[in-house]
């Protein structure tokens, strides 16, 4: 038997800048369906609009901020690191 249903989609993160308008576009394709991705999680390096979106679709969010770490290679491992506050289904 061939299920027609599309995989699961893989976890993945991507790194968005600016005012979050491309975020806010990825939100609403993900919540109309079809779309080949779940967005678990938005994280951010500072207050910004992104969290704005995030919240008015009921999306995790997460600040990790450079200063709080002692390099660049350490602040990025702990942005790639799953959080246990997310969870694809």
């Amino acid at each position: 038997m061939t299920s027609c249903r599309p995989p699961r989609p893989r976890g993945s993160s991507s790194s968005l800048r600016a005012r979050g308008s491309l975020l806010r576009s990825l939100i609403d394709a993900a919540l109309t369906g079809g779309y080949p991705a779940q967005i678990v999680a938005v994280g951010v390096d500072r207050e910004c609009t992104a969290q704005e979106h995030a919240d008015a679709a009921d999306i995790p969010q997460f600040k990790t901020t450079l200063r709080d770490y002692a390099d660049r290679g350490e602040w990025d491992r702990a942005l790639t690191k799953p959080s246990p506050n997310t969870n694809p289904t």
